[in-house]
């Protein structure tokens, strides 16, 4: 009976045997990295090598721990989450009652830091009642890196106005914010389909002046308050 029942056992366990494993890299900066080790020494360093034939080498002073675990099957690339470099080109509208819809055009990239954040900057052209040229860093809190993305993103900046200055009048950019969620829907392993709701706040002002009409003077500081709706694609 006893034999009949290891028998047994052992006949179950074996999809378990047969079942692939991956080598899971723990860093104490949060992240995860997965594949095979190639080398491991407990006292100095691991080498791991992942899925898309990258090779990493940690020290043992940079490791939290190390385990073997089932496949991860989402389609997200891990050495991208320590040493990845994104390019974000985007398209959105901005809109507020107050104001004219406007269109902006930006182009960012960045560097992702470990598998929940990401920091990086940018530059464009935005269309409102006045054109401006905005110059941007970015910083990204991701709340689950996989083939879909959801992340929460801010930027600040400073936006040039592209209106010259002329024989009546001064006119000057200022500080941009904007505090936007956005997923990342991967469509291959180096690009996603991005698509982003946010809102932003710039600075604007107006210096008008006239010597020949008894020295006029106007000044008008604007707050552009707008939500905004866009998508675009990025490059890992």
């Amino acid at each position: 009976m006893n034999k009949l029942l290891l028998v047994a056992l052992f006949l179950i366990s074996l999809p378990l045997l047969a079942q692939k494993t991956d080598d899971v890299v723990y860093l104490k900066n949060g992240s995860i990295i997965r594949g095979k080790i190639l080398e491991y020494d407990i006292e100095k360093q691991v080498k791991i090598q992942t899925s898309t034939g990258n090779i990493w080498v940690f020290r043992n002073t940079e490791i939290d721990r190390v385990t073997k675990e089932a496949p991860y099957r989402e389609q997200y690339s891990n050495e991208r989450a320590i040493g990845g470099i994104y390019v974000e080109p985007n398209l959105s509208m901005n809109a507020n009652a107050e104001w004219y819809p406007g269109i902006s055009l930006v182009l960012s990239g960045g560097k992702r830091i470990n598998e929940k954040y990401a920091v990086g900057g940018g530059f464009g052209i935005e269309f409102f009642e006045e054109s401006m040229a905005p110059l941007f860093l970015q910083a990204k809190y991701y709340l689950k890196p996989s083939a879909f993305s959801p992340y929460l993103e801010t930027k600040l900046g400073y936006s040039f106005a592209a209106r010259h200055d002329n024989d009546w009048g001064t006119y000057t950019g200022g500080l941009l914010f904007a505090l936007e969620g956005a997923t990342n829907t991967r469509i291959t392993k180096t690009t996603a389909f991005q698509f982003k709701l946010g809102y932003r706040l710039q600075n604007y002002t107006e210096e008008y002046y006239n010597r020949n009409w008894n020295d006029y003077y106007e000044k008008n500081v604007y707050w552009f308050n707008r939500f905004s709706i866009g998508v675009g694609f990025v490059f890992f």
